[in-house]
């Protein structure tokens, strides 16, 4: 049933059916969190983030996933709740879904993945009020950074992009201050933790990590 509905919605753009379908088994089979987590990521496709945040939470609080679903449950929460404008309950997904990647596994796109959510947090915590914080889960991503290749896989590539991006937007949001050449740093809740980058991310320059380290002393 959870197949057939996510073919719907993802192969057939039909959100409304596949969520019929979902009741119809649950109707059948009886609650069961997987259709839960399977309506939550219907409603995360089409940014209902409304819709998707009780139900991502309800997955989250019931368990019995393994660490990398743990982790996209509450990486997908960060995102809702940040979109709605709660960043305190963003800050607290984004930090649960760092802790169940980095424990995951050794695969270089999921070591890529932990990385990107220390960055994602501390965005979440600069804006939840807490820069402190945010500076220091910045260093943290910072330092793990070499431990992943920045020419490695299309997920390594972007995490050693946007953590950098994350660093600038983070100093200029603090200070205020940036260079006039530079054009305004937009940072997108969720972004240096993209389980699917853009290849062309490979063609955005690498900026020296102690040059990063001197901007974050600022």
């Amino acid at each position: 049933a959870i197949a057939q509905a996510l073919c719907i919605d993802e192969n057939g753009n039909e959100a409304d059916r596949a969520l019929a379908l979902l009741s119809q088994a649950e109707a059948r089979i009886g609650p069961d969190v997987a259709l839960a987590r399977a309506r939550a990521k219907i409603h995360w496709r089409r940014r209902d983030h409304a819709a998707a945040l009780p139900l991502l939470t309800a997955a989250a609080e019931a368990g019995g996933q393994d660490a990398i679903e743990r982790a996209f449950i509450a990486r997908e929460a960060g995102i809702s709740a940040a979109t709605l404008g709660d960043w305190d309950a963003a800050h607290h997904w984004f930090e649960r879904a760092q802790k169940a990647a980095a424990t995951a596994s050794n695969i270089p796109s999921v070591q890529a993945m932990a990385i990107g959510l220390l960055a994602d947090t501390a965005q979440a915590a600069f804006r939840a009020g807490r820069p402190d914080i945010a500076i220091l889960k910045m260093r943290e991503a910072l330092t793990a950074l070499p431990r992943i290749d920045a020419e490695g896989t299309i997920a390594e590539a972007h995490c050693h992009r946007v953590v950098r991006h994350g660093v600038l937007w983070l100093y200029r949001k603090i200070t205020g201050a940036l260079a006039d050449d530079l054009e305004e740093t937009i940072y997108l809740p969720g972004a240096a933790s993209n389980p699917e980058p853009l290849e062309a991310i490979r063609s955005h320059p690498v900026l020296a990590l102690d040059i990063l380290f001197y901007i974050l002393a600022d």
